[in-house]
């Protein structure tokens, strides 16, 4: 599953949690509602989300079928081609020449 469709169903999951919650305990929780909304709203804006963040930092929704790593920016990528300051490695390419190699060690993360 890729990191979109992880935000996706993270945001639904806060957001009928929080409906559920504001109905059954206490009104306050439609804020919570509210602030899901305009995290997606400013998201849609900036093209920048937190979560979208937090999700590439823990390596999930590597797309080994496009090649693309772990982390997109240049920063994140140390010169021994490892995702995140993680020695889990990149996904595509380095993977598949991981997974050939006997001498290579194991690829988890991606």
């Amino acid at each position: 599953m890729t990191v979109e469709r992880y935000i996706r169903l993270i945001a639904g999951t806060f957001i009928m949690g929080s409906l559920a919650l504001g109905h059954w305990v206490h009104p306050y929780w439609y804020f919570f509602t509210a602030f899901v909304g305009l995290n997606l709203f400013q998201s849609a804006l900036t093209n920048w989300c937190l979560m979208d963040d937090i999700l590439r930092k823990l390596g999930v929704g590597c797309d080994a079928s496009q090649g693309a790593c772990c982390c997109d920016s240049a920063q994140d990528k140390t010169a021994d081609s490892t995702c995140c300051g993680t020695d889990s490695g990149c996904c595509g390419a380095n993977q598949d020449e991981a997974a050939q190699s006997p001498a290579a060690p194991e690829q988890s993360g991606c």
